[in-house]
């Protein structure tokens, strides 16, 4: 008899945190009151990473297509091009493996740097950062949104409208509507999108809801680490953008 309560206490548990996730985005203050009695992550963390997994696996065609496309201008022979792009379709493979672990990862250390400013700007509890934690986790639904989003965008263009690697990625941000020669204010632009914004909020609520900390004090919190998390992505981009015009 013990033995199929626990069961049944554990199908009850993996049943409310599925419903959570669907009210991560349709319900958030049901959410946050959610979290605030359970901060358990393995069932959005096994959806999240198994969701990243099936898109980037229905988006490889698209990125490939696109690197095709780019080693094409560098003039390169179609033997160099195809050995370049089994290679990296082998690197696709493993990162289908890798990523989940990768997104883990990611959430522990943003939920680290939330938990380190709330110990410097108030007076928080240590064992809040589980809190935190399932807070970032859950917020990463809207980033799943924006992938899904742009993956059925991809396919209704269709890998025919593939032409370089800037045309795998869907355009959400300012950049849809300011024209700059600049490829940094471009990348900065891309950065202030729809998504970003929900992201903020539902963080900001979040921390509001769940941890009781003041609406001005969420907003610096969310607002710093955005603004760190997008300087490493422009950076990154930078890099990336760099390396491709001296390729070759």
């Amino acid at each position: 008899m013990r033995n199929k309560e626990a069961i049944l206490d554990k199908l009850r548990s993996f049943l409310k945190n599925t419903i959570n996730i669907k009210n991560s985005i349709f319900n958030p203050a049901e959410s946050y009151r959610f979290i605030s009695g359970n901060t358990r992550i393995l069932t959005i963390w096994i959806f999240c990473g198994l969701s990243i997994t099936l898109l980037n696996y229905l988006i490889n065609p698209f990125i490939i297509e696109g690197l095709r496309a780019f080693l094409r201008t560098k003039n390169f022979s179609s033997e160099y091009i195809e050995g370049i792009i089994n290679i990296w379709m082998h690197t696709l493979k493993i990162s289908h493996f890798v990523n989940p672990i990768l997104l883990l990862l990611k959430w522990l250390i943003i939920a680290l740097i939330f938990w380190l400013i709330f110990q410097l700007i108030t007076k928080i509890k240590k064992f809040a950062y589980k809190k935190i934690l399932s807070l970032v986790a859950h917020a990463e639904l809207i980033n799943l949104l924006s992938k899904t989003l742009s993956l059925i965008i991809l396919y209704i263009k269709g890998i025919e409208s593939i032409q370089g690697l800037k045309d795998v990625q869907s355009r959400f941000g300012l950049d849809l509507f300011i024209d700059t020669d600049s490829i940094f204010f471009e990348r900065v632009l891309e950065q202030v999108n729809f998504f970003e914004i929900w992201w903020m909020i539902f963080l900001m609520g979040g921390f509001y809801h769940v941890l009781n900390i003041s609406k001005k004090k969420a907003f610096f919190a969310v607002l710093f680490v955005w603004i760190f998390i997008s300087i490493l992505e422009i950076g990154y981009d930078l890099i990336t953008l760099t390396y491709q015009k001296g390729y070759g």
